[in-house]
């Protein structure tokens, strides 16, 4: 349960409170490098966990719930700061929404999921 693969995907969680801080602090630079640091976490769990057949149940289910509570994250902070409008917001969220319904169908309907390629993960 605990392997390197799922200890980087706890570290993004930890770094959405930093992203956070250094947002709202106005360190817009700073707040990129976090976010580049979490997407180069992301890289490196997935293809840690392939590699060494380190893929977990545990990770299956964090690895994207890391991914779409960062992605909420950055696109509420860029909302609330005025950078983005609602309605991009809106059509981001709307694109997940369908990602999760479509897997969740799938699921319930007994079928396999999609497979992931080597350029998408």
């Amino acid at each position: 349960m605990w392997n390197v693969p799922n200890v980087l995907t706890l570290c993004r969680f930890v770094m959405i409170p930093i992203y956070l801080m250094v947002f709202e602090a106005g360190h817009m630079k700073m707040a990129f490098l976090v976010l580049l640091a979490a997407g180069l976490t992301d890289v490196l769990d997935g293809y840690i966990a392939r590699r060494r057949k380190l893929v977990t149940q545990l990770g299956s289910m964090l690895d994207p719930l890391a991914d779409k509570t960062m992605m909420i994250t950055v696109v509420l902070s860029l909302v609330f700061s005025q950078m983005i409008s609602w309605q991009a917001a809106v059509a981001m969220f709307l694109r997940d929404a369908g990602m999760i319904v479509g897997s969740a169908i799938f699921h319930f309907r007994g079928k396999e999921r999609c497979r992931r390629t080597r350029w998408a993960s």
